[in-house]
C-alpha cells in the first residue's frame, strides 16, 4: 500500500488562505462591511454608493472611479473599508490640526504605525523601503484600507461581486 504524497505546496498555500480567510470572517465588521453590510453591491442605489465616498472625495478629489461602468454603484468604503462620514474641515489648511485629525478618524489605522512612517516620522501611505514580512503581521482591516485587491482579503472586498475571479486566483 502506498503512503499518501506529502501536501503540495499549492495545497500549503490553499490551507494558509482558507485559514486567513476564516480569520479575517471572524473580524467584528470586516466580512459585514465588505458584503456591503446587508446590502446587495450589484443592486446598489447611486446614491449609497455616492453617500460612501462623500466623506473621501474631501481629500481624494479627483480619483477616478474604479468601475467604468454606469451599472455598477461602488463607493470607497465598499472596497477599501475606512470612516466616509469623515468630512475634511473646509477651511482648513492641508497640513493643519484639523486635516490630521479627520484623516486619523477617516482611515483604518495600521497595527504597527511606527513601521508605516515617512523618514520625518509623519504618517505615510507610501510603502517602506524593506516592507518584506511587515504586511503580514497586519491587521486585514489595514491591509483592506490600503489594497483592496491584495488576495489576503480579495473574498471580502472583490468577493461579492467577483467570487469566481478571485477563486480562480487565490
Amino acid at each position: 500500500m502506498r503512503a499518501s504524497p506529502p501536501l503540495t505546496r499549492i495545497g500549503l498555500s490553499f490551507l494558509s488562505l482558507l485559514a486567513f480567510a476564516f480569520a479575517v470572517s471572524q473580524v467584528p465588521g470586516v466580512a459585514a462591511v465588505g458584503a456591503g453590510g446587508g446590502v446587495d453591491l450589484l443592486r446598489q442605489p447611486r446614491e449609497r454608493a455616492e453617500a460612501g465616498s462623500a466623506g473621501c472625495l474631501t481629500c481624494h478629489a479627483g480619483i477616478e472611479p474604479m468601475h467604468a461602468s454606469p451599472a455598477v454603484q461602488l463607493s470607497c468604503v465598499d472596497c477599501h473599508g475606512g470612516d466616509s462620514g469623515v468630512r475634511r474641515p473646509e477651511s482648513a489648511a492641508p497640513e493643519s490640526p484639523e486635516v490630521e485629525a479627520a484623516r486619523v478618524k477617516a482611515h483604518v489605522a495600521p497595527r504597527f504605525p511606527e513601521r508605516w512612517s515617512s523618514r520625518d516620522g509623519r504618517p505615510s501611505a507610501a510603502n517602506p523601503e524593506r516592507s518584506y514580512t511587515l504586511t503580514l503581521e497586519e491587521s486585514p482591516e489595514w491591509i483592506r484600507f490600503v489594497n483592496p485587491g491584495d488576495l489576503r482579503v480579495a473574498r471580502t472586498t472583490c468577493g461579492p461581486c467577483h467570487l469566481d475571479e478571485v477563486n480562480r486566483v487565490v
